[in-house]
């Protein structure tokens, strides 16, 4: 079992881990409840009545953007696969079987393809029997929530590399659906590969700061995009040693300065000096300027 392997049925089995399957085109969230099972080349958790497998072999890319707060950031683990060729949504049709269900059981079971989908990822639905004639007629017809809500069964967002698979009785429909644009433009992705499923772990900021912090920075260290993770070693050099430099950087580059120096405002307590801030992020500096201006007020 190689090392990459075990990080991903570590964090699998970690608490408060939160997964999703699918692409903005139909997305599906699960959160861990369990022990994992492995089945061959798979790894496999339930929670309550759903479950989540993934290949255990899938290549991880650990990652940090800016967030929207002006001091805060957002991080997480992408499953990558190889693109596929863009599909468009289509009707509603029934599938002779579906053999990559998790339960032997279910792969003969009666399933239907919603049509929702971009290549990368399709949505499928298993009805109970008493949704079975509802479902089979609206074959032919395109996705409408509404009609979707009244029925009971299991939904599926596979794509290949990573499948859930939820159980619900009538009501909303657990399946997001954002649309065809692709991949956020915000995540670093390595050439020639588009996430397929994500784990975002317990926050820094939400809980136990510094441990998370370090556990997230090894995985970041060993997952994430090399040149960033040097990038950003440089930047915190720079500021350990009280020096400003110019640093001519992509979108990219420029988003992992910003995390840094939000970074060191979470870890010291203090402001990184103002060059940096006037250089990189603006928003960050007239954060800090309102802190500091509320505590002189204050006293």
């Amino acid at each position: 079992m190689t090392d990459d392997r075990e990080t991903l049925a570590g964090l699998l089995a970690a608490p408060g881990h939160v997964w999703s399957v699918g692409t903005p085109a139909a997305v599906m969230a699960f959160t861990p409840a369990g022990p994992v099972t492995r089945a061959g080349r798979d790894l496999i958790a339930e929670a309550g009545p759903a479950r989540l497998r993934i290949a255990a072999d899938a290549p991880l890319l650990a990652f940090e953007t800016i967030s929207s707060t002006p001091q805060g950031w957002t991080q997480g683990i992408a499953i990558c696969a190889s693109p596929a060729p863009k599909t468009k949504p289509q009707p509603i049709r029934r599938l002779i079987s579906d053999p990559h269900a998790i339960r032997d059981e279910d792969r003969d079971a009666p399933v239907f393809d919603m049509g929702q989908g971009d290549g990368m990822v399709r949505v499928l639905f298993r009805p109970d029997p008493d949704s079975l004639p509802a479902i089979q007629a609206l074959c032919g017809q395109h996705w409408a929530e509404a009609a979707l809500n009244a029925l009971s069964g299991t939904w599926i967002t596979d794509t290949g590399t990573a499948r859930i698979e939820r159980w619900q009785p009538s009501g909303p429909v657990p399946v997001l659906i954002l649309g065809t644009a692709g991949p956020s433009r915000a995540t670093p992705l390595r050439p020639g590969e588009t996430p397929v499923a994500h784990v975002f772990p317990p926050h820094p900021m939400a809980e136990d700061g510094p441990a998370r912090h370090r556990a997230f920075q090894a995985l970041l260290a060993a997952h994430g995009r090399a040149d960033l993770w040097r990038l950003k070693q440089r930047v915190l050099a720079l500021l350990r040693e009280g020096r400003f430099e110019d640093i001519a950087a992509d979108r990219h580059g420029t988003a992992t300065i910003r995390v840094a120096l939000r970074q060191h405002l979470f870890l010291n307590g203090a402001p990184p000096p103002q060059d940096w801030m006037a250089r990189y992020d603006r928003p960050l500096l007239r954060a800090c300027a309102g802190i500091a201006q509320a505590g002189i007020t204050k006293n």
